[in-house]
């Protein structure tokens, strides 16, 4: 014990940060880069997560790297800013040649983004032509109107002009200098989309992506410590989800169930040989073996693309002040907290073997341990006997999360399996799929449609937008950090995934859900299999009696899509309806 009077600290070697490492470019990760670009809010949102708080635990990635995501967030943010610096000095500039026209310039925007947010609606099919034509052609004439009463105020002797005001052009110019005006606000904010549409174009399949400099050393320091923090196995979680990430656990989709067997009543399974002590440890590594047998040594079409890893979960308010250690170990007092880094006050990233078996074994405390099973469900390419190419693959991009939580007390065994879903990545940013076969005049014409409605809005809410623009929270985070430490308790939790908010509200077909249900079935049976095996065959313990019990378990659900049944049904304890109406 140290000499500090009976004061222990973290115990160092059981958690580290994550190494940092390369990995190649996948597709969730060009869809996400695209996402900065096309999403501001999503944009934001994730430098605030990952770049303005220093101190914020970060949600293990699986399926794409975190990296170039937040690079290409910052570039997007640096060129939404020079977008509205123009804009802003644009409108000053305007302001003091002639206030009437710029206020009639402005005010013909506000009145066509009121038009866009309305008309493109309603116009079915010739929605893209609504929107390029309002302000091609609505502009104008709302200028021209504008001007003419303008013109014909001042003939009747209405001083529009104003006091103290210059005036370089004559009445009869007003609309010439407005129609400018509106031309340049409209020009800068499609030459910003026409840049983004062309940048996005080196997001293509097979690309060499080129990921934007970041010019501050101190965020480029911040991503490298990121990017090898995703490829750790711990999660402090902030609010209520501790397996953020994987979805939202009050979803329907998501599936709970947990199992528990009395190892004292359990007579042998042998009557010739004892019934052995079960350890968590051994029967987790069982069921990995299991588990990985559906991936390893099969051929391409009956392989299962899955990965078992280990997953430390705790709260994100971490406890870092003097206290008692347990009531166990009286006069012993603890100082900081297993998962924060003392030097640096940083949240480890990082659970060692030796980590994770004490936590295994030791399931009354604070920290989880959860076997994590991810699976990806792909459209696999597909050859004859003849190794002919026949159809291709498709990345779905669904991906399936299980979490098996297994805790041998009291002579009892309880198993907890918790199976999430995540939809597709938006639709939207896939559209660096097609955009490196446009041509450039099908390149103007996509920045046209993307747009038109936008630009409307850019260029009015420009000056807004540049005062928003200044990192407030960042700011203020700073000045929080460095009295951090007269805390007691403080949240480091990560509070959102980008993979999770990039996704879709829903499946996208009814295949997508019926390839989840598939999947999650067979990693509930592979994981109740491995498990009762185990303990039959290694440990020597009879578990006929709740293999029923397991078999319920797994066949409880009923998925009805609308219609009407008549008759008989039968359903296992537990066991749930779900009905959907048909369109």
């Amino acid at each position: 014990m140290p000499a500090d009077e009976g004061v222990v600290r973290t115990l160092r070697g059981y958690f580290t940060h994550t190494p940092g490492q390369r990995v190649r470019m996948q597709n969730a990760t060009r869809y996400l880069c695209c996402a900065a670009y096309r999403d501001e809010a999503l944009s934001k949102d994730i430098i605030k997560e990952f770049l303005y708080d220093q101190h914020r635990a970060v949600v293990p990635s699986y399926g794409f790297d975190l990296r170039p995501v937040l690079a290409h967030c910052l570039h997007a943010r640096e060129m939404r800013l020079v977008r509205d610096t123009m804009i802003t000095a644009a409108i000053v500039v305007g302001l003091v040649l002639s206030w009437q026209v710029t206020l009639l310039v402005l005010g013909t925007l506000t009145l066509l983004a009121v038009a866009l947010a309305v008309l493109p609606k309603r116009a079915g099919r010739f929605q893209t032509a609504v929107t390029i034509a309002l302000p091609v052609a609505g502009g104008p004439l709302l200028l021209f109107i504008g001007t003419t009463m303008l013109k014909a105020m001042s003939a009747a002797g209405i001083e529009v002009s104003g006091d103290g005001f210059a005036e370089p052009v004559r009445h009869d110019h007003w609309f010439i200098g407005g129609l400018g005006l509106f031309a340049l606000l409209l020009g800068i904010s499609f030459v910003h989309r026409l840049a983004v549409v062309w940048l996005l174009r080196s997001l293509g399949p097979d690309a060499p992506v080129a990921v934007p400099r970041v010019r501050s050393h101190a965020r480029s320091d911040r991503i490298d410590r990121v990017g090898a923090a995703q490829y750790g196995n711990v999660t402090l979680y902030s609010r209520q989800n501790p397996f953020v990430g994987s979805g939202k656990v009050d979803d329907k989709r998501t599936r709970v169930w947990s199992l528990v067997i009395e190892l004292d009543r359990a007579r042998p399974a042998r009557a010739d040989r004892p019934a052995l002590a079960v350890d968590p440890v051994d029967m987790r590594a069982a069921i990995e073996r299991r588990l990985t047998s559906m991936r390893d040594d099969l051929p391409p079409n009956e392989s299962v693309d899955l990965l078992v890893n280990d997953h430390v979960v705790a709260e994100g308010e971490c406890v870092q002040g003097r206290r008692p250690f347990g009531p166990a170990h009286p006069g012993v007092r603890y100082e900081g907290h297993p998962l924060i880094d003392p030097r640096t006050w940083r949240p480890f990233s990082k659970a060692s073997q030796a980590a994770v078996e004490v936590l295994v074994r030791n399931p009354q405390a604070d920290l989880r341990c959860y076997q994590r099973i991810t699976l990806e469900a792909h459209a696999a390419s597909v050859t004859d006997d003849g190794r002919r190419h026949v159809v291709p693959a498709r990345d779905e991009g669904v991906q399936i999360t299980g979490f098996l939580y297994l805790a041998v007390q009291g002579r009892m065994l309880y198993a907890q399996f918790v199976c999430n879903a995540l939809p597709p990545i938006r639709k939207e940013f896939k559209l660096v799929d097609v955009l490196p076969s446009f041509t450039p005049a099908e390149v103007v014409l996509e920045a046209l449609r993307q747009g038109g409605a936008a630009a409307v809005g850019e260029a009015i809410a420009g000056p807004f937008r540049l005062v928003a623009a200044v990192p407030w929270a960042e700011i203020f985070q700073q000045g929080a950090e460095r009295h951090r430490r007269r805390f007691f308790a403080f949240d480091y939790g990560a509070r959102m995934s980008v993979r999770e908010r990039a996704a879709e509200p829903a499946f996208t077909t009814f295949l997508q859900e019926l390839d989840v249900n598939k999947h999650t079935r067979l990693i509930e049976r592979r994981v109740m299999g491995a498990l009762l095996d185990h303990l039959q065959h290694d440990r020597n313990i009879d578990v006929s009696d709740y293999r029923t019990e397991t078999a319920s378990i797994i066949s409880n659900s009923l998925i009805m899509n609308g219609g009407t049944v008549n008759g008989q049904l039968g359903f296992a304890p537990g066991g749930d309806v779900r009905q959907e109406a048909a369109g």
